[in-house]
């Protein structure tokens, strides 16, 4: 989930890395993509979720594939907004609501 080229459910019959799964959904979005706080959600031996935080960017960094976190079926990978991203998001947002307010109050005053 999140800023993948292609979110969603994908068929998996044995454990994978985190790094194959984001190549199985098309990888990530360059420019929106924050590589150092994915999060992985799994289950524990008694069926309860748990989450980790992943820095896959060091592991790109570094190359070293031997601390990638393995996947299992039914685990959940959401790769976050950079934190520019969301204030770019939280900009627009503001920006339109204040438009918009503006617009109603030139309607109702006529101007």
């Amino acid at each position: 989930l999140g800023e993948v080229s292609s979110p969603g459910a994908y068929d998996i019959t044995q454990p994978i890395t985190v790094l194959h799964a984001l190549a199985m959904a098309g990888g990530y979005r360059r420019e929106t993509a924050d590589l150092t706080s994915v999060i992985l959600i799994s289950r524990d031996a008694q069926g309860k979720p748990f989450g980790r935080r992943l820095d896959l960017k060091r592991i790109l960094d570094v190359g070293d594939m031997s601390s990638a976190i393995l996947v299992k079926p039914y685990d959940v990978i959401f790769i976050p907004n950079t934190y520019i991203q969301d204030v770019r998001l939280f900009m627009e947002q503001y920006i339109t609501t204040v438009r918009d307010i503006i617009s109603l109050a030139n309607l109702v005053t006529g101007n």
